[in-house]
């Protein structure tokens, strides 16, 4: 199998350590060259000492602040996907962006699809906006979903929480979800891959989350009644298209299992 060098922006951010766990694990044939605020190159200096990385396949953006750091200032998203792109082009590398579900706002009734209209309602949600419109058409925008173990569920889980999810007229939540592994299968896959633009990104199948609890063994009891649609969800026909998911991939017991194996990689993502 050819090699693949990908650079990693936020190597050290929580998604960072588990691609670097999963590559580690289970694809020999790829490279991860890691990029933090501490390695010799940095975004902080995009174009000084690029010569040193060598030849890179792809560059796989995630260093941006997320609400799991507990931050409140988003500003740097927006230079740091443009110090990226300015590497990747400078390399001739693909450039891939990990956006987020949350550009998309509220509910429309439907699983969100890339073509809807964005209308964020957080902070973090707006600074993945105004990233994606700062960066250039020919790269590859990944607007994620859940990724297993990493949210909110996950953390509270794992301290060992027992889980409040709230009543709607429809049932309880449901949710996409994707497992770390099938993500990283993705993103690696995607590193020679031809398309642009932009494409959501989790599991085909939305994850009822009282089956999500049960798969990490927790406990839940339900909520209030609310207003709302209970299903919350990504429409990922677009990627499905040119990416392939087992019908395992889909299951909670797999997502969580994915989670779990990275035993080497849990104290880095609590």
């Amino acid at each position: 199998m050819a090699r693949v060098r990908i650079l990693l922006t936020g190597a050290n951010g929580q998604l960072g350590r588990l691609f670097c766990a999963v590559i580690e694990t289970a694809f020999p044939h790829v490279e991860v060259v890691k990029a933090t605020r501490h390695t010799a190159w940095t975004l902080a200096r995009p174009l000084a000492g690029m010569a040193a990385l060598g030849a890179i396949d792809a560059v796989v953006h995630l260093a941006a602040p997320t609400p799991a750091g507990h931050v409140r200032d988003y500003g740097e998203t927006v230079d740091l996907a443009c110090a990226a792109q300015s590497v990747a082009q400078a390399l001739g590398a693909r450039l891939i962006v990990m956006s987020s579900q949350a550009v998309y706002g509220a509910p429309r009734g439907h699983a969100f699809r890339e073509t809807d209209p964005i209308a964020p309602q957080n902070d973090y949600g707006r600074a993945k906006a105004a990233m994606e419109a700062a960066l250039d058409p020919d790269c590859l925008i990944l607007r994620l979903g859940n990724v297993v173990g990493t949210d909110q569920l996950g953390r509270n889980l794992r301290s060992g929480e027992t889980i409040q999810l709230d009543r709607f007229a429809e049932g309880f939540p449901v949710r996409s979800y994707i497992g770390p592994m099938t993500l990283c299968r993705v993103l690696v896959g995607l590193a020679h891959a031809k398309e642009t633009g932009v494409y959501n990104l989790a599991a085909p199948v939305p994850v009822e989350m009282g089956a999500l609890v049960a798969a990490f063994g927790g406990q839940w009891h339900a909520g209030p009644l609310r207003a709302g649609p209970a299903v919350i969800a990504l429409d990922v026909s677009k990627i499905a298209a040119i990416v392939s998911f087992s019908a395992q991939e889909n299951l909670p017991l797999e997502m969580v299992t994915q989670f779990t194996g990275l035993a080497a990689a849990l104290g880095a993502t609590s």
